[in-house]
């Protein structure tokens, strides 16, 4: 009971804090969605987004994409504690077409929210784009699935509204090899385990044979069509070589 209050009262004050911005901003209903322009007061970063609710009032669900900056976000609010580990297993499927596999979200440090990665959310994305429904099964602590569903009524229209996402590829595009410079960080981070973003370009250091120091340096500033990584090594890659310090 403690934790549905806890994440009731989670719930509520981040839609009191939507309003109080929707005051200022005044949101726009896109079909089903709200539309919320806003810049952070600090930074001037982008923090616009598009939000579709379902379930009750007391304890409702939310689809968000968010964005922060040039990057796009995609998370889910249940209304509810989802779990207190750091992923969890959601299942989605778009009208009538089949479930999708399983596939971990992130989770917010106090649980209540799972945001998919780079990579689950251009694809998302690119399949929710031309749907009208969608359902999300996320399963909780206690390994029980949670099921939403959420109209998209509106969703292509309120994406076009959102700057982040103009570089958001097609499903047609996703699936000829286009990704995002975002998607293309995971993908190498995930490979290569030392890699460290810098700027606009994916940098990997590490030594060989304990006396060269080289570096690969891919620049993934804009969305670039490849099929693998492998590809993208050779593609856009330059590598310098130094010796090691004396």
């Amino acid at each position: 009971m403690a934790r549905l209050l806890m994440v009731r009262s989670l719930v509520l004050s981040i839609l009191m804090a939507v309003a109080s911005q929707a005051a200022a901003q005044q949101p726009e209903r896109i079909g089903d969605f709200t539309y919320l322009s806003a810049v952070d007061p600090m930074s001037d970063m982008d923090r616009s987004q598009l939000s579709v609710s379902s379930g009750s009032r007391l304890f409702p669900s939310v689809l968000v994409w968010r964005c922060t900056g040039e990057s796009i976000q995609v998370f889910l609010t249940v209304g509810q504690l989802i779990n207190i580990e750091r992923t969890a297993l959601v299942q989605v499927r778009f009208d009538s077409d089949p479930a999708l596999p399983q596939r971990p979200w992130s989770l917010s440090t106090d649980g209540a929210a799972a945001f998919a990665t780079p990579a689950i959310t251009q694809e998302f994305t690119a399949r929710a784009r031309p749907a009208s429904r969608v359902r999300l099964r996320v399963w909780d602590y206690q390994g029980t699935p949670l099921d939403r569903e959420f109209s998209l009524m509106g969703l292509a229209q309120g994406l076009s509204r959102l700057a982040c996402a103009s570089a958001m590829p097609t499903l047609e595009e996703l699936e000829s090899g286009v990704i995002t410079k975002e998607a293309a960080i995971e993908g190498w981070e995930r490979t290569f385990p030392h890699v460290m973003v810098l700027g606009n370009a994916i940098t990997k250091e590490y030594v060989m044979r304990g006396a060269v120091c080289w570096r690969d340096v891919v620049d993934v500033e804009n969305a670039v069509r490849f099929p693998n990584f492998v590809a993208a090594r050779r593609d856009g890659y330059t590598r310098q070589e130094k010796c090691r310090p004396e």
